[in-house]
């Protein structure tokens, strides 16, 4: 919330999410019991104009073709 998200304005998250992160490369490949998990490391732009190193972790589930996103924590 201090960076400027909130339940109303979740959109506005995912959006940041996928502009930032997903054109970036993948910092670490990992293949678990339950699909390809991968994690990405790159700085957020948020609402308020701060930038923000944050990790994404996404994961491709077994006998699916497209990422899901797991977690975003600061990096």
């Amino acid at each position: 919330m201090k960076c400027g998200y909130s339940q109303e304005n979740w959109q506005q998250l995912e959006t940041d999410i996928r502009s930032c992160h997903l054109p970036v490369d993948v910092d670490f490949i990992k293949e678990t019991a339950y699909g390809i998990r991968s994690e990405i490391s790159a700085e957020l732009s948020t609402p308020m104009g701060r930038q923000l190193l944050v990790r994404t972790v996404w994961q491709i589930d077994t006998g699916t073709d497209f990422p899901r996103l797991i977690t975003l924590i600061p990096d």
